[in-house]
């Protein structure tokens, strides 16, 4: 990584090696090292301090991982001996001896990956710092294959299971459609088949409807005739009553007309008015 020198900084020539190597370490390896640097410049005067870290020497340890405070670390590690002892005292290892002497391998396992960087970063150990990473990096890789395949299972997986989930969903909309379309059809066939009875009972409507107004003709003219024939009836029983009250007159007056010819008989016959016949002289 190519770094524009800096007049106002005294360190500046210092091991380009190092910076290289820090500017290579994975991110993953950084965290041990910038919280140790960070403890260590939390009290220095700036003064003291390379011109590069000065900006972030108020940061939190998770922004101090960013690209541009890290390679400001790389570089003032890499050439400012006192500082390497500062971090090194934030790492327990006041004297250096035990890093500047650990075998590195060994160190990880004691230690983990990233606090055995920062004791061998701390000690300028540059050689063994690049092999840690580049050891790191090949697991790094390693599990990012491995990562990124079992992400890859998995994917393919969840696929699968989202194929099959999806093709019985399919099948579910499918039969769920040949349901409705079942129903539908069904329900076609019945509002048919009551269109049907519809038009039938229309029919049979308009027929009653024509039977009724048939009936109700036939009825006016029935009740028209029978007003007619109750009329000649009563016209008839009124002559009738009034001969009979011309023949009862008649007979009243041939009664009256047969009591005076009896009358007169009797009087000719010499019966006494009212009385039997008279008896003959002896």
């Amino acid at each position: 990584m190519k770094r524009d020198a800096d007049p106002h900084d005294p360190s500046e020539g210092g091991s380009v090696e190092g910076a290289a190597v820090l500017d290579d370490l994975p991110l993953e390896l950084w965290d041990d090292l910038v919280r140790a640097f960070r403890r260590a410049i939390e009290f220095v005067e700036d003064a003291e301090l390379p011109v590069a870290v000065r900006p972030f020497r108020g940061w939190m340890p998770d922004r101090m991982l960013r690209d541009r405070p890290r390679r400001a670390i790389a570089d003032a590690l890499a050439v400012d001996a006192r500082l390497r002892e500062r971090v090194a005292a934030q790492l327990g290892d006041d004297g250096g001896d035990r890093a500047a002497q650990a075998d590195p391998a060994r160190l990880a396992v004691e230690e983990g990956m990233g606090r055995a960087v920062a004791l061998l970063a701390a000690a300028g150990r540059w050689v063994d710092v690049a092999a840690l990473s580049a050891r790191a990096s090949a697991q790094l890789s390693a599990r990012r294959r491995v990562a990124a395949e079992r992400a890859r299972d998995d994917s393919q997986q969840r696929q699968r299971r989202e194929d099959r989930r999806g093709a019985q969903e399919l099948a579910e909309a499918r039969r769920e459609r040949d349901r409705l379309r079942s129903a539908v059809e069904q329900a076609e066939g019945r509002i048919r088949a009551l269109r049907t009875e519809h038009d039938t009972l229309v029919d049979e409507v308009g027929t009653l409807q024509a039977e009724i107004d048939r009936l109700r003709r036939e009825l006016r003219e029935e009740r028209a005739r029978h007003r007619d024939r109750l009329e000649r009836a009563r016209r008839r029983a009124d002559a009738a009553e009034a001969k009979l009250r011309v023949d009862e007159a008649e007979v009243r007056g041939a009664a009256q007309d047969l009591e005076g010819l009896v009358a007169r008989l009797r009087t000719a016959l010499g019966e006494e008015p009212g009385g039997g016949a008279s008896s003959a002289a002896p």
